[in-house]
């Protein structure tokens, strides 16, 4: 089993985001991908408020705004610890690609239902 630092390596190189939440909304840790997914250094991320509400358990899609522009997040939560205290482990995915494809085939089949 690998230890603490063994551990940050595997989070700091996954693709997804990942994020510990405290049960008062601040984020205790952010690996690089999420710092890539908010577009803020990691430094800025650790300490912040999440602004999103956190239960563990569940699989939402939240909306952030990034220079402007709105970015689709799926996030997936499950409870953890961190440090001895109890915290929610979010993964964040960017699916802003997937929302818009799926934003054009409903508008393109209503126009399909309305032009015969």
């Amino acid at each position: 089993m690998p230890g603490p630092e063994g551990l940050r390596g595997v989070v700091a190189s996954l693709a997804d985001g990942i994020m510990v939440v405290d049960v008062a909304g601040r984020i205790r840790f952010a690996n690089p991908a999420a710092s890539a997914l908010f577009e803020q250094s990691l430094a800025a991320l650790v300490g912040a408020d999440f602004g999103h509400p956190v239960r563990a358990g569940e699989v939402a899609e939240i909306e952030l705004l990034v220079d402007g522009l709105p970015r689709v997040v799926e996030m997936r939560t499950s409870p953890g610890r961190w440090n001895g205290e109890q915290v929610v482990v979010a993964a964040l995915r960017d699916v802003s690609a997937r929302a818009r494809a799926m934003a054009e085939l409903e508008e393109l089949a209503r126009h399909a239902l309305h032009d015969p």
